[in-house]
């Protein structure tokens, strides 16, 4: 940062600097109820068509990435951030439910990683294309789901987006007859408890 850049962002910051950071704390929190509110409504459908046990809203943990200002934290890069919530099906699997900045927008994605089974993720992958979720497909080194992009004026509609989001989601599974039988895995293991916002994990 040049040495200008850097004087005016601290006079910025010395003005309103309280004011940016409860708007910051509340966007946050407005956007992880809304969120949260999508997929409490939908864990009936996806424990279904998952073939899983119940799943509780408590079962919900909150994610967010950056998650802290400590002057210690690391820094942000300005471009990626994401809010969210995961389920947690250890030792077998884990399921992310995230608002997503990245390089090529804002987008809302399903997604699920397996822990222990490295096929497993190409499983789903393969299947979602033959499912005709090719153009939705998210997939990188350790998570394999969905995800649709929107534009930042479409965040205020986040549930109607997220529904159906996780309907296709809810789709899919069904459609393979649940997670044990598409990817080969043992899905007895129940979700844990909510534990605290954290760091993406």
């Amino acid at each position: 940062m040049k040495t200008t850049e850097r004087s005016e962002l601290i006079k910025a910051g010395a003005k309103s600097y309280p004011q940016a950071f409860a708007a910051l704390c509340e966007f946050c929190r407005m956007t992880a109820n809304m969120l949260r509110l999508s997929v409490e409504q939908n864990l009936g459908q996806m424990s279904k068509s998952m073939a899983l046990g119940t799943l509780s809203p408590s079962d919900l943990r909150g994610r967010a990435n950056p998650s802290s200002i400590h002057p210690d934290a690391q820094a942000s890069d300005g471009i990626e951030a994401k809010i969210g919530f995961t389920l947690w099906g250890d030792p077998v699997w884990r399921q992310y439910y995230f608002v997503t900045w990245g390089k090529n927008g804002l987008s809302l994605s399903a997604s699920i990683k397996f822990l222990k089974n490295s096929d497993a993720n190409d499983k789903v992958s393969t299947a979602l294309h033959a499912h005709g979720f090719e153009k939705k497909i998210y997939h990188n080194s350790n998570r394999v789901g969905i995800f649709c992009t929107i534009n930042p004026d479409e965040l205020v509609d986040l549930p109607k987006h997220m529904n159906a989001l996780l309907i296709d989601w809810s789709t899919f599974w069904n459609s393979v007859g649940g997670i044990a039988k598409c990817a080969g895995v043992n899905t007895i293991a129940k979700a844990k408890s909510a534990g605290p916002v954290q760091v993406d994990g």
